[in-house]
């Protein structure tokens, strides 16, 4: 039983893994970025979304899960289309962390002229991994910039160091009180003494932005409203795809698969979490059974109230013992 509870876990693990690499795949869509650049970007927000998806994303340089974040690794690239370095030694890469998507871009200012800029976008279901979020994002957007200097020397030019966003799009356990919610931080100047002035395109280098959803809080905004649905484990595929059209958002057959198969393995890896729950059950009690069901429901955000009802069909439980099952799982978390 050791060997089909561990081909088990592994089946999940590969699920799991390739739901998380298609939700990067429909984040790193062209279209996708667009609209994000558009909407929450100042200097796109004068652009043509069209425009933003054909001339100034340099798609190219689209990067997913392959940039490493930590000092030295950031800059270790093959050339200027940021292919980052690939994970080919898992035992050298314990705990490295990896930006979700990065990429070039330009914007366009006055007199014909565009300012570069380098662009992260990063996916987070963990609203509070204890600690603010905001100060990884911090961090994130902190490292691609300094991370543009491969060596510092008296002849470093830092006025070549261009400008970067980090986009957060944060989804799960969101607080309904901030749900629906979208915040730009960045660099400001504040004189203490006297006057001075400057241009803010000198200072103003490293941005970050958070975007907070979740399922219960509605949203007017259709794009927010898009990615809300998609990132649902509730939302099925045609309404995923119908959100995306409201949001103007014109998919192809292939995008639309992709979506598809995104809510198919979503279902393939709950419907497997009992099932896993149910080998443990059958091999080490039932208790442990119920336990590890919920622990991999869990993981892959599903309400507590969703979870309760699955283990109270499948384990046969009273709605009392599955409570109590739910609150003892958290304590011992």
């Amino acid at each position: 039983m050791d060997d089909l509870n561990n081909a088990i876990y592994l089946s999940l693990s590969e699920g799991k893994a390739r739901l998380d690499a298609i939700m990067k795949k429909f984040l790193s869509n062209k279209q996708i970025l667009s609209v994000l650049l558009k909407k929450y970007v100042q200097e796109f927000k004068d652009c043509n979304i069209l425009d933003i998806e054909t001339k100034y994303i340099d798609i190219q340089s689209i990067s997913v899960s392959k940039t490493p974040v930590e000092k030295d690794f950031t800059n270790l690239v093959k050339d200027e289309k940021l292919e980052g370095i690939k994970n080919e030694d898992t035992s050298l890469n314990e705990g490295r962390i990896t930006y979700d998507i990065i990429f070039k871009a330009k914007a366009p200012t006055e007199h014909n002229k565009y300012i570069e800029l380098y662009i992260n976008v990063e996916a987070q279901s963990k609203f509070y991994p204890g600690y603010p979020l905001e100060t990884r994002a911090l961090y994130y957007a902190s490292r691609r910039f300094s991370s543009q200097l491969t060596s510092i020397n008296h002849n470093s030019d830092y006025g070549n160091l261009k400008k970067v966003y980090s986009i957060w799009i944060c989804v799960g356990d969101v607080p309904n009180k901030v749900a629906g919610t979208v915040s730009l931080y960045k660099f400001t100047k504040e004189d203490l003494v006297g006057n001075y002035k400057i241009s803010q395109t000198v200072y103003d280098k490293i941005n970050f932005i958070m975007i907070r959803l979740n399922e219960k809080v509605e949203v007017d905004d259709t794009f927010l409203n898009a990615l809300k649905v998609i990132f649902s484990q509730k939302s099925t595929g045609k309404q995923k795809l119908e959100s995306l059209k409201l949001a103007g958002i014109q998919t192809k057959q292939k995008f639309d698969e992709e979506v598809t198969t995104m809510c198919n393995y979503s279902d393939w890896i709950e419907t497997k979490g009992i099932e896993k729950g149910i080998e443990k059950g059958i091999e080490r009690g039932i208790e442990r059974g119920i336990y590890a069901s919920i622990d991999l429901l869990r993981s892959f955000n599903i309400p507590d109230k969703e979870i309760k009802d699955k283990i109270i069909n499948k384990f046969t439980l009273s709605e009392t013992q599955a409570e109590s099952y739910l609150t003892n799982n958290s304590v011992n978390a």
